[in-house]
């Protein structure tokens, strides 16, 4: 849920107004915000300065889809956490009595492979968070997956 998110990221949980070295700004290219009245996106990097990962929060206001090309992170990859254009319980990526650890896993493959190519497509009217992880092994499929399958 959304609550357990917050509670595992100490930057979603701040009681000061963040100032230039605790945020990037971004549009739909990384550290170029769009501040006019017409913008329909706007995203942020919230750093982690080392206490937990960074996240990376987007909202796109459009009726229509966005490529978001998001920072580099040398080393690590951003691994979807949210995303408000999924339905329920793919929107919230948590293994929980709502989503199995298989469709987790599943939901997480997915989205690394656009992830790791550093662009993200939002949809109309959504938001997403993500997080930089350590870009050890890419998620892996549950076995059951991989099988093959007999007709």
């Amino acid at each position: 849920s959304m609550i357990s998110l917050r509670q595992r990221f100490s930057a979603l949980r701040r009681s000061w107004y963040p100032n230039d070295g605790d945020v990037d700004w971004h549009g739909p290219q990384p550290g170029e915000p769009d501040w006019s009245d017409e913008s329909r996106f706007l995203a942020v990097t919230i750093k982690g300065h080392g206490e937990h990962n960074d996240v990376y929060v987007a909202w796109n206001t459009s009726h229509k889809p966005q490529l978001v090309t998001l920072p580099q992170c040398e080393g690590h990859i951003w691994r979807r956490l949210v995303d408000t254009s999924k339905a329920a319980p793919f929107d919230v990526l948590n293994a929980d009595n709502r989503l199995s650890e298989d469709d987790l896993a599943m939901e997480i493959a997915s989205s690394d492979r656009m992830t790791r190519q550093g662009v993200y497509l939002m949809l109309p009217w959504s938001s997403i968070v993500l997080e930089r992880c350590d870009d050890g092994e890419p998620a892996s499929l549950p076995a059951k997956f991989l099988a093959p399958h007999t007709f």
